[in-house]
């Protein structure tokens, strides 16, 4: 009927989380609360749960691997840290080889930016 799946929602909503199941029973109400005391229940119970929780960030990531001159070691390591990116591995042969875990939201960020830094010089792939 509405009482406490939307009030849930809402509360959900408000506190900008996502991948969570917010549960509540009840034990007493029904007919004496009445829908809107329903309502009201569920959505406060919701936001107090969700506003006393921690909340661990997650975000989907992408490995890179490019390879640059060794005068671009230092602007690349920069990059990944401005970038807070996880350096994976690095490798020194003839040119400094990065592989480097990147969040998807700023990835095309992460290579315009190395590109520009590098002056067209860094190679993907």
């Amino acid at each position: 009927a509405g009482t406490a799946g939307q009030p849930i929602l809402r509360a959900i909503n408000s506190a900008g989380v996502s991948n969570v199941c917010v549960v509540v029973t009840r034990y007493f109400g029904g007919t004496k609360l009445g829908t809107g005391g329903l309502m009201r229940a569920y959505g406060r119970m919701a936001y107090e749960l969700l506003r006393s929780c921690e909340t661990d960030k997650k975000y989907t990531a992408s490995t890179v691997t490019f390879t640059v001159e060794f005068d671009f070691v230092n602007v690349a390591h920069s990059i990944i840290n401005s970038f807070s990116s996880e350096l994976k591995d690095s490798r020194y042969d003839e040119k400094a080889t990065f592989e480097v875990e990147v969040r998807e939201s700023k990835l095309t960020a992460f290579r315009n930016k190395l590109t520009e830094a590098t002056n067209g010089q860094v190679r993907f792939g």
